[in-house]
């Protein structure tokens, strides 16, 4: 009995969801699948696109999700790609540091920038490795 009544419901829910009210100075044009039906005055009137209308939109969301997730996906791929280049020339880093440098220091700001030399992240790599060797 209670299925019965919850899709009784939904009906309803769905008929009356379609059911508009224009005052007296609005004017809706209405579409019956896609097609031009008329303009309605002031005064209630149903419409059936409301649904039609939410299911596009909802595609349309879709599709954009799976667009700007293949673009992320593609951007960490150039990025893993670019970072094991730049881990093969040490100097292809520092290059990079000196371009964003550059472009930090076209833009009249109050940037401060602390820059450690990768000397340093290399004497620390080293450590860690003769740590782990004695560990081991």
């Amino acid at each position: 009995m209670i299925p019965y009544v919850a899709v009784l419901l939904v009906i309803i829910g769905i008929i009356a969801s379609g059911i508009r009210v224009a005052q007296e100075y609005q004017r809706a044009v209405v579409f019956r699948l896609g097609r031009f039906d008329g303009i309605k005055g002031p005064g209630i009137y149903y419409l059936m696109q409301r649904a039609m209308a939410r299911e596009a939109e909802a595609i349309r969301e879709k599709r954009a999700r799976i667009v700007k997730a293949e673009a992320e996906l593609e951007a960490s791929i150039k990025l893993t790609q670019g970072a094991k280049q730049m881990e093969e020339s040490p100097i292809a880093l520092e290059l990079r540091r000196m371009q964003m440098l550059s472009e930090i220091g076209i833009d009249n700001n109050t940037t401060t920038i602390v820059l450690i030399p990768s000397e340093f992240t290399e004497a620390a790599r080293s450590l860690a490795k003769s740590a782990q060797s004695k560990e081991v």
